[in-house]
């Protein structure tokens, strides 16, 4: 049945491109997988507020889940498992919710189906120090969380943040000033590969009202929850709130990393992953952007949980578990 589903969506696919699912005309030119003002998206463009946010201009999610299928010649397709060991979950990571039309003016990549699976541990344990990931986890509907970019300045140590991408700096030499990387409005959008992917908030995956919301499975095995939690961890009583990050930007004008470094000039501004400095207290959440708490998911006691947040680090860089296979070590 998906075998024969995938096969009428690939035919509609190559129908849209050739105009036959216009939304305004009768020639053809201006359908939705060719111009992105006439999707049928609604998901609201999130909208940042406060210190140490997102500053990157995000893209509207212009294509419904049902348009992006026919864009992108595949449904959405994913299968979840649970044992006593481990939770699996394959997808073949095209979006199960309003997305942007790829590419887009800030990304050059197609979105194109990947059969891939993640699966992670149902006994999760802290270690007494973090271990940076480059892949920091999954969602739900199986599409990865991944942080960092692979765009840096100059070629040297410095890398861009995708979340405070307030236009290149000039003088780089590898990128022209102004660009962006074509973040929708799940903070997502598509590597080489043609793998879409998340940067932040996975908006399509969050209910329209704020609400405790798990999103996603990190590497190590515990859960991640989206932007809201209890101000007191396991007292619903003391209210639920947006949780923030903890850290921040020192002041004064960047630093090398070491001897052979260069660094871009200007201030500590976000613009790069190696402006940020954790800072204990500051925000909700620790360095790895999670909280001691208690929860139970499908039957199983978890005593940690993971958020993402509209704060940096927006989501976890570390985890303090140890990550499960095909995750990658090394976060930056």
């Amino acid at each position: 049945m998906i075998a024969r589903q995938v096969c009428i969506l690939l035919l509609v696919g190559f129908a849209c491109a050739d105009g036959a699912n216009d939304t305004n005309d009768t020639d053809g030119a201006n359908d939705y997988c060719t111009d992105d003002q006439l999707g049928s998206g609604t998901t609201e463009t999130p909208v940042a507020s406060g210190d140490y946010v997102f500053t990157t201009v995000l893209e509207t999610c212009t294509l419904s889940a049902d348009e992006a299928a026919t864009c992108y010649g595949a449904a959405h397709v994913s299968a979840a498992s649970l044992s006593s060991e481990s939770r699996t979950i394959t997808s073949n990571r095209i979006p199960n919710h309003d997305v942007d039309l790829f590419p887009n003016g800030g990304n050059p990549n197609a979105v194109s189906a990947q059969d891939l699976t993640w699966s992670v541990t149902t006994t999760p344990s802290r270690n007494a120090t973090p271990t940076e990931v480059r892949t920091i986890g999954f969602g739900l509907n199986g599409l990865k969380f991944e942080p960092n970019t692979a765009e840096v300045y100059n070629d040297t140590q410095w890398r861009y943040e995708a979340l405070t991408f307030a236009g290149r700096l000039d003088g780089d030499s590898n990128f022209n000033f102004g660009t962006s990387l074509g973040l929708d409005c799940s903070f997502a959008h598509v590597q080489p590969t043609g793998e879409y992917h998340y940067h932040g908030v996975p908006t399509g995956l969050m209910p329209e009202t704020s609400a405790r919301t798990l999103v996603g499975w990190a590497a190590d095995g515990y859960p991640i929850f989206g932007r809201y939690g209890y101000a007191i961890p396991d007292d619903p009583t003391s209210g639920l709130v947006e949780l923030t990050g903890s850290y921040r930007l020192p002041s004064g004008t960047r630093q090398a990393l070491d001897d052979n470094d260069t660094p871009p000039g200007g201030a500590y501004d976000g613009t790069f992953i190696q402006d940020w400095r954790y800072e204990t207290g500051l925000g909700d959440l620790d360095e790895c952007n999670g909280r001691a708490e208690s929860n139970e998911i499908d039957g199983i006691a978890y005593d940690y949980a993971y958020y993402l947040t509209y704060t940096y680090p927006f989501m976890p860089r570390c985890v303090w578990g140890t990550p499960g296979d095909g995750f990658g070590f090394g976060g930056r």
